[in-house]
């Protein structure tokens, strides 16, 4: 069985946190169930911190600034990510972010998150601990994250790409086909 956005090595990485982090922040899995959602929710329902792991299912896009705006740290913990906007938002709303260190996802945060072996509970939740106990380290990463975030802006790329097709001419030898 694979679990492609891998909330069960999340939800085992939030058990292992210390009784005062657990206390403090709830987790929550934002996003419709998928197939193998029932284990998911299986093994939520036997954890001892059930009561901490919120499922909020589908989220419009009107309320992600609000449910951002609360967020202490965003944690991607997926398998394989395309292209993971999910961790840019989280950057453009100055949430500092944590993710696997995998497919598009270390592209993406290079320059802003932190990174942690996906297939290890322990590693998540010692990378977790650690911005969640270092204030400095938090400023320094929501900067980083906005700065980082600029660099994904679809009128930003959209000039660019006109900018490269003038400089090398490509403007004019894609007319001959048209």
């Amino acid at each position: 069985m694979i679990l492609m956005k891998n909330h069960l090595n999340l939800i085992k990485a939030y058990e292992l946190l210390p009784s005062s982090i657990k206390e403090k922040y709830d987790l929550l899995l934002v996003g419709q169930d998928c197939e193998n959602a029932k284990t998911v929710h299986d093994y939520t329902n036997h954890s001892k911190y059930k009561g901490n792991i919120k499922f909020l299912g589908f989220v419009k896009n009107e309320d992600m600034p609000e449910l951002f705006s609360n967020a202490e740290l965003f944690v991607f913990p997926s398998l394989y990510e395309g292209f993971g906007i999910p961790l840019i938002e989280a950057m453009a709303m100055n949430i500092p972010t944590i993710c696997a260190k995998n497919s598009s996802l270390f592209e993406i945060g290079k320059k802003a998150s932190l990174f942690f072996n996906e297939q290890s509970p322990s590693s998540i939740k010692n990378t977790i601990l650690n911005v969640l106990t270092d204030e400095a380290l938090q400023t320094e990463m929501k900067k980083n994250g906005l700065k980082q975030a600029k660099q994904f802006n679809w009128r930003h790329h959209a000039n660019n790409i006109i900018k490269q097709y003038e400089e090398h001419k490509f403007l004019h030898y894609s007319k001959t086909f048209c």
